[in-house]
């Protein structure tokens, strides 16, 4: 009777059959994707009662294939549905997947206990079952709660309606993509904000900032989400929602955003900024430390429009891989042309090492091949750091905060930090511009003022660089 009441009210109160068959229809048309990855559509139901969550769990459009199935751990109870055996033939006797057939549609139930009563708020993580080689690309939820707790049921999905009745409350909800986990709040939050990606329950945040949280989530293609703003000391982020104090909205979306591509790109723990950054790229917004920010503005200041676009799309292709700091050079090598180490810099300094181009050629000095000399392009300058030239050349070099010095037994150059000359020999020169710029601990020469002061001899081939000392002494003047 119960079960009656509830799809009756159902059906006329919160959903319409066109919704219902665009669920059905989706399944019959979904997808197989790979050899070895397929699609499916699922509809959950949940009744809550004082000792567990009871889980009704359907599948829908399924590939032939076997699927083994992946309960949730703390589940039990693991069953056939119970309701209609015959939506369940493909499941194996030990009820641990379903196997080749094609009854596109399978259904299952299992329990997940409480460990103690719900007071407050409640948290339950990845309590529901997926299938190996296969992913949900929507999901109908419906939520029953005989026990009449009221408060606030959230999942990540977009809340169709609700309707508190005689003898259980009951929410339905539906959007694209799975979903993991289960949130309840004993306090009733008022709809602050609903928009394409995001819908927000609570007060104290403005509109605007809500509005370009929803922006940003659009941009990144990421699927419908909630956000609960409550007096909450410890945020809650799941993969789909997250709980935060209204103070904290801001900087918690910021993470939320950046969780979730971490989880989509398979981001290194270890390299937080590179998920910072990756997400101020997508959402075209900086967001993270101060460091992550600098970087993000440094690649806008360098990056066409074009090869901006370009990189975010190569990035999309990584979605369910792993990406480090060297992919990611990768990548900026193949939309610019040029080599970079900008990530891999930036991953082992505590400074923000800059946006620098690298000359992909081979350098050659006295004919050697030298991997020291990595040639960039800064400014619309192409810059030579002297170090490894010169110490080849048999020269020391040596600094402090007023002069750069470089020195063998017959010339002695010295170059103040801040003043346009430089002394050669005890010799005073005037030049126009700094011939030299400080990037972390290197000294780099623009390659004019390398060839006019030090007097080497630059070639260029589309593969090398070749670079010799043309004269031991000559004759230098005013540049």
């Amino acid at each position: 009777m119960l079960r009656f009441i509830v799809r009756s009210l159902l059906l006329l109160i919160l959903v319409n059959g066109l919704l219902l068959y665009m669920h059905y229809n989706e399944a019959g048309n979904a997808t197989v994707p790979s050899e070895t990855q397929s699609t499916y559509v699922q509809e959950i139901e949940v009744t809550n009662r004082s000792d567990a969550l009871y889980v009704q769990h359907h599948f829908t459009g399924l590939s032939d294939a076997r699927h083994e199935i992946v309960w949730p751990e703390e589940s039990i109870e693991r069953s056939c549905y119970m309701e209609d055996r015959s939506l369940c033939s493909r499941l194996n006797e030990e009820a641990t997947a379903f196997v080749e057939g094609d009854a596109g549609r399978q259904s299952i139930m299992y329990v997940i206990p409480k460990a103690e009563p719900m007071h407050h708020a409640v948290l339950f993580e990845n309590i529901f079952a997926t299938v190996d080689h296969s992913w949900a690309n929507s999901t109908l939820f419906h939520m029953t709660d005989e026990m009449k707790l009221g408060g606030l049921w959230v999942n990540g999905l977009e809340l169709i309606g609700n309707q508190k009745m005689d003898l259980v409350d009951y929410s339905l909800f539906r959007g694209k993509g799975a979903l993991t986990d289960l949130y309840w709040q004993e306090k009733e939050q008022p709809l602050a904000y609903q928009g394409e990606r995001l819908t927000v329950f609570g007060s104290g945040v403005d509109a605007t900032i809500l509005k370009e949280a929803d922006v940003a989530l659009a941009k990144v293609e990421l699927p419908y989400s909630t956000i609960v703003l409550t007096s909450t000391e410890s945020p809650i982020y799941s993969n789909r929602f997250a709980i935060l104090h209204p103070k904290d909205f801001e900087k918690g979306a910021d993470t939320f955003l950046i969780n979730s591509l971490s989880d989509r790109l398979l981001l290194s723990e270890d390299n937080p900024v590179l998920a910072e950054v990756i997400a101020s790229l997508f959402s075209e917004k900086a967001v993270g430390t101060e460091k992550s920010r600098k970087m993000y503005e440094m690649l806008n200041q360098h990056l066409k429009e074009s090869e901006r676009s370009e990189l975010i799309e190569l990035l999309h292709d990584f979605e369910g891989k792993q990406v480090d700091a060297a992919t990611l050079d990768g990548l900026l090598n193949e939309v610019t042309g040029f080599a970079t180490s900008f990530f891999e810099k930036n991953k082992q300094s505590a400074k923000i090492y800059p946006f620098l181009l690298e000359d992909p050629r081979t350098v050659y000095l006295e004919s050697e091949e030298n991997s020291e000399i990595a040639v960039i392009l800064k400014d619309g300058k192409t810059l030579y750091p002297i170090t490894p030239i010169m110490r080849q050349l048999g020269y020391e070099i040596s600094s402090n905060e007023q002069s750069l010095y470089i020195e063998n037994e017959a010339r002695k150059f010295r170059f103040p930090m801040k003043e346009l000359f430089y002394v050669y020999n005890e010799r005073r020169y005037n030049v126009k511009s700094m011939p030299f710029v400080q990037i972390e601990d290197e000294f780099y020469f623009e390659e004019a003022a390398l060839i006019r002061i030090f007097l080497i001899s630059i070639e260029k081939t589309s593969e090398r660089i070749d670079m010799s000392p043309i004269a031991i002494f000559g004759k230098e003047g005013d540049a």
